[in-house]
Formats: structure tokens, sequence, C-alpha cells
């Protein structure tokens, strides 16, 4: 029996919120329209009211510098070589992860004077090696 009352209890307990969204619920009191369409002044539901509208920002902004002989593309290709290149780099075989890890390892690059690790309390030590 203490089952039952309990699910009765959620069931009221979750319909309270319900009653909120139902059309024209007290939430939003109905607007007047200005006569005609709708029929009359106060309406229940979405039928008579609209949402206010609010026009979209329009930023204008125009900056120009230069002429159009300035700009000189960074990397230009003519269709036919820019299809070839296209190909080769599709066809090509990737290269796996292991690879890519030991050409990392072989790699030899700057080795730091100093080092900044970290100690048992946290703290930022610098090491030199």
């Amino acid at each position: 029996m203490k089952p039952a009352f309990a699910l009765v209890a959620l069931v009221l307990l979750f319909s309270i919120p319900a009653h909120a969204q139902a059309a024209g619920g007290a939430a939003s009191p109905p607007r007047a329209s200005g006569g005609g369409s709708t029929g009359g002044g106060a309406s229940s539901g979405s039928a008579g009211t609209r949402p206010s509208y609010t026009p979209t920002a329009q930023f204008k902004m125009a900056a120009v510098s230069g002429s159009s002989t300035d700009f000189i593309p960074s990397a230009y290709l003519p269709f036919d070589k820019a299809v070839a290149l296209g190909q080769t780099n599709s066809s090509a075989k990737p290269e796996t992860i292991v690879e890519v890890a030991q050409a990392y390892r072989n790699a030899k690059g700057q080795n730091p004077e100093h080092v900044i690790i970290q100690d048992l309390r946290g703290n930022f030590v610098q090491d030199s090696k």
C-alpha cells in the first residue's frame, strides 16, 4: 500500500510543472489585439500571441588598404598540377604511429641547458643538465 501512495505522490509532484506549460496558463497574460484578425481582445493559446520582434544587428565595416595588384597568393597551382598533386598525396601510404614515434626519437634537436621540473611538494625547480 505504501508504494502505491508513493507513486501517486510522485505523479502529483511531477504534474505541477505541467500546469505552467499549458496553453493560456497564468505564466504570461494574453495580449489585447488591435482588432480584426483574431476576433477578440483576449485570446488563449498561441494563436493570438506573437513574440516581440527584435531586429537583427547589422555591423557594416569596410577597411581596405593597398590595391588589387598588391595581392600575391602564397600558394597557387594551375588546375592540372593541383589535381596531380592531390592524386599523389592521396595515393601515398601514410606512416604508422610506430614509424612516426621512431622518427621523433631519432631526430636530434637542441638539448636544453636548463629544464624546469616539479619536486615532491609540487614546487617548480630548475634543473641543469
